[in-house]
């Protein structure tokens, strides 16, 4: 069961810090509870879906709900080059853009952040976040 944390100003940080690790341990217990039934809900999407290809039904309707099978579709990019070269042997040249080299980019990034260094056009942005490492048995860094 939930519990309702009360929080303000004239809390110790050895109070906030227990009570963060209460809610920690609040929401690795529902995600134990939680996660086992989306897996469930998924495998019986699945069978519905099965079920009404196999019938041939678009929709289903029945006391509770109707039931309408959605088909969605995306591209997935296997060679960007070959694409990039069909676009520009059709003409569309301004769907194609210079990018950074994001293998190359990455390591280098970190190194001008380590040397606290900018390019023009970049700004290195810092964000501040807490890691919690239970004492003594308490469980692994999270």
């Amino acid at each position: 069961m939930l519990t309702k944390i009360k929080t303000n100003n004239k809390m110790t940080i050895q109070t906030k810090v227990g009570e963060l690790l209460k809610l920690r341990s609040q929401i690795d217990e529902l995600k134990k509870t939680l996660d086992p039934l989306k897996v469930q809900r998924d495998e019986l999407q699945e069978d519905i879906i099965a079920h009404m290809k196999r019938q041939g039904f678009k929709s289903v309707k029945t006391d509770e709900a109707t039931i309408s099978k959605q088909i969605s579709k995306r591209i997935v990019i296997e060679n960007e080059d070959k694409i990039i070269a069909d676009l520009k042997r059709r003409g569309l040249d301004a769907y194609v853009k210079e990018r950074l080299n994001a293998d190359l980019w990455a390591p280098f990034s970190r190194e001008l952040i380590k040397q606290n260094t900018k390019l023009d056009g970049m700004e290195i942005v810092e964000s501040e976040f807490i890691s919690v490492r239970k004492t003594k048995g308490g469980g692994e860094d999270e």
